[in-house]
């Protein structure tokens, strides 16, 4: 098979990967038979066309549609909804992150902060006491 068969097959398949709302093992299954089954059609004629491969095949989206309307609909829709609530709490866990990594920035540059006024407040009181003793002692 010639790299633009291969390719015409390839762009076929990921065109129809498009139009599915989940992509699963059976989707998976489906596309690689229709691949195989797309490549085979290619094998035997070397001026092979988008045209060839939709008038065939059907365009993705039929192809698509056609794999859509075979499959048991409450196993899809819940399978999409699975992947919402993955897709959902992913987002919830990236946006508690966030805000739990802002806090800590925050809270470690106050505890730096205080530490740095800490310090300076030792040095002050340390030179203080030293000017004191100096004082009594002249």
């Amino acid at each position: 098979m010639s790299k633009k068969e291969n390719s015409l097959s390839d762009n076929y398949i990921k065109t129809i990967r498009q139009f599915l709302p989940i992509n699963r093992k059976a989707e998976k299954d489906y596309l690689a038979s229709l691949q195989k089954k797309v490549e085979v059609f290619c094998e035997n004629d070397t001026d092979i066309t988008n045209s060839d491969i939709y008038i065939e095949f059907g365009n993705p989206r039929e192809a698509a549609n056609n794999y859509l309307n075979s499959v048991d609909i409450e196993k899809l829709m819940k399978a999409i909804n699975i992947r919402k609530v993955i897709h959902h709490a992913f987002i919830y866990i990236a946006v508690v992150l966030f805000i739990v990594s802002f806090i800590i920035c925050f809270v470690v540059s106050g505890i730096k902060k205080n530490q740095i006024r800490d310090r300076e407040f030792s040095l002050r009181a340390q030179e203080y006491f030293n000017e004191l003793m100096e004082e009594q002692k002249s």
